[in-house]
Order: structure tokens, then sequence, then C-alpha cells
């Protein structure tokens, strides 16, 4: 039986939808290039009207439509982005750039696109700039029409559409310039989408704030996660003796390893076979330190990975390390805390009963027991960017985890997990709970 495919009529809404848009969104920019607010408030919101749409499982596909995108964001407006995209359509030279953190498009014609692209472009007749750039969303909405795509692929087929949906995506930057009679117009993102890398992760869109999990204090609104302002990565002083890191970086360090020991303690959380963690009692919040810090960026500065200090080196003293190539420290960072954690789910711990890690067996979950460990209270890293070009992060925990034989956490045999007074806080005798997370505050 021959299978028929309506999507013409899903292309037309698409049309119809980007072109209301122009007339609901305005803002203005503060950008230096020489090109106006209507114009970038054409190209935000064709970029953010079809990742709604994606988001909520209405974007077309071949013969239906692309899956439904869970912690999938909202896209904002990069001046910074804008500038390079603007220089790069001036030139009136269609070609991307070498190493390209780009993407194009254009009829008949044929040439090779570089993994880790960044950019889509599009050259055509149109009647002003901000026509040529919904021509441009135009034509990646229909290009999973005709080859079809999947999110957890790359397609090669799709080419610059890989870019513009790419869940890591947060940016975009566009210019457009008349040349020679036609329109050339570029647009600059600030993460590549990778040929072994998912382009976004299927599953209901966010509902609530609490759906949207990438980014710490992200909000929902119409099924996409609107992140948090971008931070100011220059700010240095927490530990301002070590130039390497920065506040947001130290933030996200607590921030992250709170949210996870917070959520763990409760006892929902999905592990390996199914399981659950078990919910737990007496976890230490969090703390930073500077000190444990300077030991941390020392070590980091060779350029360690995947090597450890010597236990001589830091006494007391935990570690775990990462090895990441894109993104700045903060990001970095907060990247390495998720995929330490993630061991809880893949490849887990064998006792989830006791929660008592053995070694060798549980050393492929070592970074989340180290993560999670009860009684570890401060923390302190640092990184650099080698010669590899990857990042070497290094973070210490004072007091050490992962002791064979040993628990990663108490186990709450009662109770809904997590402290709920000073008297359900143990350890030692003034210490107070944290009610606002059911951690415990060490004095």
């Amino acid at each position: 039986m021959a299978l028929h495919c309506c999507n013409k009529i899903w292309v037309f809404i698409i049309v119809i939808f980007l072109i209301i848009v122009e007339n609901v969104f305005a803002a203005t920019f503060g950008c230096s290039t020489g090109q106006t607010d209507d114009f970038r408030n054409v190209a935000l919101s064709v970029h953010r009207q079809y990742r709604q749409l994606l988001a909520q499982g209405k974007a077309p596909n071949k013969c239906g439509q692309l899956p439904q995108a869970k912690n999938y964001y909202e896209i904002n407006w990069d001046c910074a982005l804008e500038t390079d995209a603007k220089a790069w359509s001036d030139a009136c030279n269609y070609a991307y750039k070498s190493g390209a953190t780009q993407a194009m498009t254009m009829d008949a014609c044929n040439y090779a696109y570089k993994s880790g692209a960044t950019q889509a472009m599009t050259m055509g007749s149109a009647s002003s700039p901000a026509d040529a750039i919904k021509k441009l969303m135009i034509q990646m909405a229909n290009t999973p029409i005709t080859n079809g795509a999947t999110p957890d692929t790359y397609n090669n087929a799709n080419n610059d559409w890989n870019r513009v949906i790419n869940y890591k995506v947060l940016a975009v930057g566009c210019a457009s310039k008349l040349c020679s009679g036609m329109y050339y117009t570029v647009c600059h993102y600030d993460k590549p989408a990778f040929s072994n890398e998912k382009l976004y992760e299927k599953g209901t869109n966010c509902v609530t704030d609490s759906d949207c999990t990438t980014l710490l204090e992200s909000t929902c609104k119409n099924g996409l996660c609107i992140a948090p302002p971008k931070p100011d990565e220059t700010i240095n002083t927490v530990c301002p003796s070590n130039p390497s890191m920065n506040d947001y970086a130290r933030d996200q360090l607590v921030k992250w390893h709170n949210y996870y020991r917070a959520l763990v303690i409760k006892g929902n959380e999905p592990a390996a076979g199914g399981r659950k963690a078990p919910k737990g009692k007496n976890m230490y919040k969090i703390k930073y330190s500077c000190a444990i810090e300077t030991n941390a960026q020392n070590y980091a500065n060779t350029c360690p990975y995947p090597t450890h200090s010597l236990s001589t080196a830091r006494p007391g003293w935990g570690e775990n390390m990462a090895h990441i190539s894109t993104g700045t420290i903060g990001e970095s960072m907060a990247k390495s805390v998720q995929l330490y954690y993630s061991e809880l789910l893949s490849p887990g711990m064998a006792d989830l009963v006791t929660n008592i890690v053995t070694f060798p067996g549980d050393m492929g979950a070592g970074h989340y027991t180290q993560v999670v460990w009860g009684n570890t209270y401060e923390i302190g890293c640092g990184g650099k960017k080698c010669p590899d070009g990857y990042w070497h992060l290094v973070c210490q925990y004072n007091v050490a985890g992962n002791w064979n034989n040993t628990a990663v956490y108490q186990v709450a045999t009662t109770g809904p997990g997590g402290c709920a007074t000073d008297a359900d806080c143990t350890t030692q005798a003034a210490d107070t709970c944290s009610t606002s997370d059911g951690l415990c505050n060490r004095v």
C-alpha cells in the first residue's frame, strides 16, 4: 500500500505563521552593525517560532511531524554573533568559513559541509533583508519534509537545518547583504552541531519550570525552556588570586552539586536497571573552598587528564576529573558535574539497597559517588584549556569519598528523605538543616 504524505499544508501553515510572527514581536537590541532592529526582530522571531513548533511536536517531517523536544530552549539574539555574521555577508563570498561555525543553503549548488558547523546561510532574490531571513527559515523548515529527519542523528542531507534546531544553541546573530541583485543572508549560532551527536532529546515539551533542567534557574514558556540571563565570566571576586577561574564557574559547581545531592536524597532518582537511588539522610550541603581550588588549579595547570593526582598531594581530599572540548570554563564546569552524576543511570552502582560502594566493581560510577558522598562538605576546582584543545578539569573534595565497602550516604528507612529540622542533622552536634533542599549545613 502506498503512503501519501500531505505536508504541503504544513509548509503553508509555517509560511503564514512566520509572516504573522513579524508583527507580534518587538524589541531593541543595542547592536552596532548598521542593521535595523526590524530585521533583528524578524530574524529572532522566525527562529523562536520554528523552535517552538518543534518543541511542541508540530514541526513537519516527511510523512508526519517531528517528535516533541524535551529540555529545549528558546534562542536569544547576540550582537557579537551578528557582527561576525555581518562581516561574512558583507564579503559577498558565498562560502563557509574555515573550520566552520556555520551552515548554508543554496539551490542547485554542490558544496561540502564540515562537522561542527554553527553557521546557516542562503543567497537568493528577496524584497528586503527581513524577507530574505524569512525565506531562509522557510527553506530550513522544508528540508526535513524532503529528506526526513530524526532528532537522534545528524543528517548531512539536511545540512543547515541541523544547526538551526540544535538543542545546545542558546544564541543567534544574523546579517543580510544585497550582493549583485541577490540577498546573501548568514546566521551564526553559539554552539556547533556535531555529526556524532543527537540534535535534541525526544520527550514531552516543558509545562512547568521544573521540566527545564539543562540550565539551573530556567523557566518554561509555551513549551520552550527560557535560560537565565547570560553570565558575566569576567567577574572573579571569590578567589581573586586565581585568574583561571571565575565566580560563575564556582557558582555553577556549588549549585549543580547541591542540586543533585538534594534530588538523590529524596529517593526518586532513576538508576541503572530500572531502579532508583535510595532516599537518604545527613547529607551535607556543599560549600566552596579557595584553598582547595588553589590545589586543584595547580594540578589542572599540568594538563593531567586522565591521570589523577597523588593522594599525598591532596591529603584527605577526593578528586574528580573531566575532559571537555567546548564552552567556557563556567559552562564546562557545569557540564562536568552533569557527566559525573549521569553515572547513576549508566553504568550505575551494584547495591542500591544498603548504598554501599565496592571497588573495583563500582569503579564506573566513582564520579557519581563522589558527587553525592554524604560527608563531603567542601569543593574547590580548577581548569585549563590545554594544547589538545580540551579543558582539563579537576575538582577536589573535602572530605574524600569513595571509601571501599562504605555507604555513599546514610540510607533513610523512614520519612521522605533529607532533613526537615536541625534535629535531623546528627553528624555533628552543631549542624543545621537547610529546609529548602533537605541538606545539612556543616558548622
